[in-house]
């Protein structure tokens, strides 16, 4: 862990955009107590073709993935 509260074993912690250079994204699996879980719902980028290669520049969100929470087996409350 570093002085940031940022898990050190992670990969592209702070990954600089390439569709936009001056800002930078955060891996949210990189900071500690977050998961990519503790989000309802993310959109899913189509990711074969880069929006900087795109006409326009723009993104192009293929879905959106949802997180649901299973109740434990054997659980009989739900």
């Amino acid at each position: 862990m570093n002085a940031l509260g940022r898990k050190l074993d992670c990969i592209y912690t702070f990954p600089q955009r390439r569709s936009s250079p001056h800002q930078y994204g955060e891996n949210v699996a990189c900071i500690e107590g977050m998961s990519p879980f503790d989000f309802a719902t993310l959109p899913v980028v189509e990711g074969r073709t880069h929006p900087k290669d795109r006409p326009g520049g723009t993104t192009s969100v293929a879905g959106r993935l949802r997180y649901e929470d299973e109740p434990p087996v054997g659980d009989t409350d739900h």
